[in-house]
């Protein structure tokens, strides 16, 4: 999964709504064990005139304005949706325990195969569209087995690419004419498979010495890709090529805690991955920061323009995005889980489309009467 880009006009202050979402379970078709979500699982899209989220217990968020909010309950079982794609025509969720839909929010949606096996997560869904016109899927499966997919439609799909490793994230370029799915593998120069069509698959030569490619994303700014390990690798520009660079890098700076960069559990984190602003060349990233106890939801912006750093033990050149400003967001971070009480936070889900911002994260406690309620602002008036 890659970066999320944006067509914003111009950077302005940004003044937040919080908006009410009912109690969950009053929503019809709800079942015993599922009550509605105790997180959002995905990012806030922006897809055919509708922002749409989809949470951990099976349900999506979807409306046209970011006031006025629809839930539809995709599946009566205890399953979290990872990830939700639209080819302009047909909607595509994947979920966990390897269920696959296609089909429209308040409709119908109808159960597909994936070719991943087994009962293992969906973790990532796209639309490339341009000459590769594919959704291409990518989940984990009993290995050695299928674990990428494509599918010109969203109901019929072809398993494309088999190993006995796992994927850990999905990422297309702007031009929409390279994907990249990076992998478990630490075999060398191995830890990555690229395509160019969706349908016949590559190695990627990401590093030359044993290692675990954490994650793969694209940064517009620079048009590369970078894969995350110990030390952030970019791409060539074509990416099967050459060796990616090899000197020492870190994208993103640690002022903030980005665990999607850093985390092989990507399905779990594609969900806040930055937004980019290609009008005023900044991206935008959803954090939690902590202050005498209390969490805090906040929004990062960062200048995207390369910062070369200089080690006491040698030059490398690292590339970092400077912090431009940190806002505040009117939206909960805290709850409890179900299962142990506990407390946690995570950041907040984040959107963007047709001049709104979105935020939306888990309200409340399950201990509470707040039960399976959302906690969502927008800048809609």
């Amino acid at each position: 999964m890659g970066i999320n880009t944006l067509p914003v006009a111009k950077s302005t202050a940004k003044v937040w709504t919080i908006y009410s979402v009912p109690n969950y379970t009053s929503i019809s078709g709800n079942s015993s064990g599922n009550f509605g979500p105790y997180d959002v699982s995905t990012t806030v899209y922006y897809l055919g005139g509708l922002f749409i989220f989809g949470t951990g217990n099976g349900y999506i968020g979807y409306s046209t304005d970011a006031k006025n909010w629809n839930y539809q309950l995709i599946t009566a079982t205890f399953v979290k949706i990872n990830t939700i794609a639209f080819n302009g025509s047909i909607w595509v969720i994947g979920a966990s325990d390897n269920l696959l839909y296609s089909g429209t929010p308040g409709g119908t949606w109808t159960a597909r195969t994936s070719q991943l096996t087994g009962t293992n997560p969906v973790y990532s869904v796209i639309w490339v569209s341009g000459s590769i016109n594919l959704f291409i899927l990518i989940g984990q499966s009993d290995s050695p087995s299928n674990f990428i997919s494509s599918s010109s439609d969203g109901i019929t799909w072809t398993a494309r690419y088999s190993a006995s490793t796992q994927p850990t994230g999905l990422a297309v370029n702007t031009a929409q004419t390279t994907i990249v799915v990076s992998t478990q593998i630490t075999t060398a120069n191995q830890q990555a498979v690229y395509s160019t069509n969706g349908t016949s698959w590559s190695f990627a030569p990401v590093r030359s010495t044993v290692a675990t490619c954490g994650f793969i994303y694209y940064l517009p700014h620079a048009d590369r890709f970078v894969a995350s390990n110990l030390s952030d690798r970019r791409s060539p520009s074509t990416v099967g090529t050459a060796s990616w660079n090899t000197a020492g890098s870190r994208e993103i700076q640690r002022a903030y805690n980005f665990s999607a960069f850093q985390s092989s559990n990507t399905y779990a984190n594609q969900r806040i991955l930055p937004i980019w602003d290609s009008a005023n060349s900044k991206y935008y990233v959803t954090d939690v920061s902590a202050t005498g106890g209390q969490f805090w939801a906040t929004l990062t912006t960062l200048n995207g323009t390369d910062v070369t750093t200089s080690y006491t033990t040698g030059t490398s050149t690292t590339y970092a995005l400077p912090v431009n400003k940190i806002e505040i967001l009117p939206v909960n971070v805290g709850g409890a889980y179900p299962s142990s009480g506990g407390s946690y936070s995570d950041p907040p889900s984040l959107g963007y489309g047709n001049g709104i911002w979105v935020a939306v994260s888990a309200s409340g406690s399950w201990q509470t009467a707040a039960l399976g309620s959302l906690s969502v602002s927008s800048t809609a008036v």
